[in-house]
This record gives C-alpha cells, structure tokens and sequence, in this order.
C-alpha cells in the first residue's frame, strides 16, 4: 500500500509539475532531484544539454526558482518575476582572488525582474 502511494504520487508530480520526458533526459542526479520539485540551478560548470533542459523549463514556469550564477544575467535571457543577489562576489582567475562585481553587471541581474512584457509588477 505504501509503495502504490509513493508511485501515485511521483506520477502526480510530473503531471503537475514537469514535464517527465525533459527530466529524463537530465544527467546530473542532483538537477533531477530539484527539479521533482519545481527547482533549478544554472552555473557554467553544468553541462550545456542540462543548462538548456533548465533554461526551457523556467521559460515555460515548470520551474518555480532558480538559483543562478552571474552567468545567467550575463548571457541568458530568462525574464523573472523577482531577483535575488546573495552576494557580489566573483572570482577573478587573472587576480586568483575574488573582487566585487562591477555595478553594470548588478543591473544586469536585477534587469531581469519585472519586464513589462512578461509581468505586470516585479
């Protein structure tokens, strides 16, 4: 009984959540983990077939958050309804220290909130 349990309700998440068909074809088993539950995260490091599962996944709203790097402000167009910066931060391979972002690329990030032609507010 509790196993037909679990199973209805894994069925019940990717119907009502994400599309199981792009799941499957995610190779890191921590993205696939989050993403079950409407999360994402999108780094340069991640391997491009997976950054493009989770890009086309936060565009169509199966993924509800998604934890991001300064990459994604750099070169993304993903629009947000809101925009967190944790920190500032980056690591300078040139310096071998990290320095603070400069405030274009601040912007940048927070340029992805609100856009009126996605949003209404934000």
């Amino acid at each position: 009984m509790i196993d037909r349990a679990k199973q209805l309700e894994h069925e019940h998440m990717f119907k009502s959540t994400v599309s199981r068909n792009k799941v499957d074809h995610i190779k890191d088993h921590n993205l696939k983990k989050c993403v079950h539950n409407s999360v994402g995260f999108h780094h340069a490091g991640m391997v491009r077939a997976d950054r493009n599962v989770v890009e086309s996944l936060f565009r169509s709203g199966d993924i509800k958050v998604l934890l991001a790097t300064a990459t994604l402000a750099w070169g993304v167009n993903l629009p947000a309804y809101c925009v967190i910066i944790k920190g500032t931060d980056i690591y300078d391979p040139n310096l071998t220290e990290s320095r603070d972002l400069s405030i274009l690329d601040v912007q940048q990030m927070f340029g992805r909130a609100g856009r009126p032609q996605y949003d209404s507010s934000g």
